[in-house]
């Protein structure tokens, strides 16, 4: 039977929403919404989904095309703000673009600023997430610090913002800070909403393990259920979690596995994430 085309988006949104926004989800959305579906997405939850397509395609793009998709994926966070004005996930999409993106992008710290006064009267959460990364961006640690900290002790409405907190203590190396909001993460019911936060909290939890140097076998154990929960070869993780498993492995003092591993990301296509190539072979050169 031939699907009309609000069934086909609609489903689109469904299945990308379960798999958050993986890359080749994006894509395809973007790809579909060009095409077959007609008219454009008119729901928060599509243009905000819509827009994250725009914006990961701008990611992987040449700096003219990039140009061309920033301009389409800011435009649909807006379409979501003007729509909906008391929708903080749309708040929180055109905010991040206007405070991240380069100025010749389309990013504005005014425009970024204005939505965050408005973000602050819907979702105080959302708006003070936020701002421990923006005390961050503007050279004030201490602020953000205190800020997280005054967050930590509050109960989380939003597992977005409970995983962004636990993952800005971990980068600071606040290991014991961040390692009890992961185990509360890790153990929320899981929805389509959060699925992806908490299964990322295991493979999370895992690395601090590994880092502490105190149970290998434990580190081991999470991330083996996280690469079970999370087979997409398109998750920004996906390969951080092989490397991270094998270097538990190597703690462990079994070396056939460690390589094993290796040899595993060295057979896939790993080097499309730039960032992950690097640390890797340089990982791999220095012994780590």
């Amino acid at each position: 039977m031939k699907q009309n085309n609000a069934s086909v988006r609609l489903f689109i949104f469904m299945v990308c929403s379960a798999l958050l926004l993986t890359a080749i989800c994006s894509s395809y959305y973007v790809l579909a919404d060009e095409t077959a579906l007609k008219p454009p997405p008119t729901s928060a939850e599509e243009l905000i989904l819509s827009g994250d397509a725009y914006c990961n395609q701008a990611q992987q793009a040449s700096m003219f095309s990039a140009l061309a998709l920033a301009k389409k994926c800011i435009a649909q966070y807006e379409a979501a703000v003007e729509q909906f004005p008391d929708n903080a996930d749309a708040l929180v999409a055109a905010m991040r673009f206007y405070f991240e993106a380069p100025g010749f992008a389309g990013g504005s710290s005014k425009k970024g600023r204005e939505l965050l006064a408005r973000l602050d009267k819907i979702s105080a959460e959302d708006a003070n997430t936020y701002r421990v990364f923006l005390h961050e961006k503007e050279g004030d640690p201490a602020g953000a610090m205190a800020l997280a900290d005054k967050l930590s002790q509050q109960p989380f409405a939003s597992a977005r913002n409970h995983y962004e907190l636990a993952r800005f203590y971990r980068d600071k190396q606040q290991l014991a800070k961040a390692k009890p909001l992961f185990e509360a993460l890790r153990n929320q019911p899981v929805t389509a909403a959060n699925q992806w936060y908490v299964n990322d909290s295991l493979l999370q939890l895992g690395e601090i393990i590994l880092a502490e140097k105190q149970d290998v076998n434990a580190s081991i154990a999470l991330i083996e259920e996280y690469k079970r929960k999370n087979t997409d070869p398109q998750d920004q993780h996906y390969f951080w979690s092989t490397w991270s498993l094998a270097k538990a492995y190597k703690a462990k003092g079994n070396t056939e596995k460690y390589t094993q591993l290796v040899q595993q990301i060295q057979a896939e296509d790993y080097q499309a994430n730039a960032e992950f190539a690097k640390r890797f072979e340089a990982g791999i050169k220095s012994n780590e």
